[in-house]
């Protein structure tokens, strides 16, 4: 969950508030759900299972920037197909 910190301010940075706000309420929220399913059919192994799959949906904040950096990407390549430096001598 810790990982998911890195994605949040970078998204922030990039000005996407929105998909940050968006892809950590939309997980939590059925996160949420999803634990209280799991706790009541399988206890606390249940409970267990749901915090390893909150772990790894705290990592979905990291899509809209993959995204994000590829476009950034995509826009330093030149015409002919060549990647400019990034500080040029």
């Amino acid at each position: 969950m810790g990982l998911s910190v890195t994605g949040v301010y970078a998204l922030c940075a990039f000005g996407d508030f929105r998909s940050a706000a968006f892809v950590n309420l939309g997980s939590r929220g059925i996160l949420l759900v999803l634990m209280a399913v799991l706790v009541r059919h399988g206890g606390v192994t249940g409970l267990a299972v749901c915090r390893v799959i909150y772990g790894a949906a705290a990592l979905a904040v990291y899509a809209p920037l993959m995204r994000r950096m590829g476009s950034v990407a995509a826009s330093s390549v030149t015409s002919v197909g060549q990647e400019q430096e990034a500080f040029p001598l």
